[in-house]
């Protein structure tokens, strides 16, 4: 394992709002067993989670908005320190995973649903599927106002 002073330079060389994350939030690979945990951590254990309260049995609001989780992603990703957060459904991991599980869900690509535009576009390809066919305008007699005079 690198040493110490090697962590704090790559510490001190993330950017300002990952150095406030772990410095609140360390990650549990980082510290040593036998440290106590800071204050941030003794009143929430994952900042990404609603907590329910103990004494008045609510639930709270995550710590970081799932935007701010994002950004937070988006940025150890950058620098390579994804694996130290906690876990979120901002995550690779996790967007891996229920893209998996869910598959590409767009709508109106399942049976019996409904999709954007109007019926007639919507049965214009099956209707005209390639081959030439007679349309109504063929049959159409001219308006006699319109015949040529001679």
């Amino acid at each position: 394992m690198a040493s110490p002073s090697n962590l704090i330079q790559l510490a001190k060389s993330l950017p300002e709002p990952l150095q406030r994350f772990f410095a609140r939030w360390p990650p549990a690979a980082l510290v040593a067993p036998g440290t106590a945990p800071t204050p941030f951590q003794e009143q929430r254990p994952n900042p990404f989670r609603f907590y329910k309260h103990p004494v008045t049995g609510r639930w709270q609001d995550p710590v970081f908005s799932q935007r701010r989780q994002a950004q937070l992603v988006k940025l150890a990703r950058e620098h390579g320190v994804e694996e130290l957060l906690p876990e979120t459904t901002k995550g690779t991991e996790y967007q891996l995973a229920h893209r998996v599980e869910h598959g590409l869900r767009v709508k109106g690509t399942g049976v019996g649903q409904k999709v954007k535009g109007h019926i007639h576009e919507r049965h214009m390809i099956a209707k005209y599927d390639g081959t030439e066919e007679e349309s109504h305008a063929g049959n159409a007699k001219t308006h006699p106002g319109l015949e040529e005079r001679e």
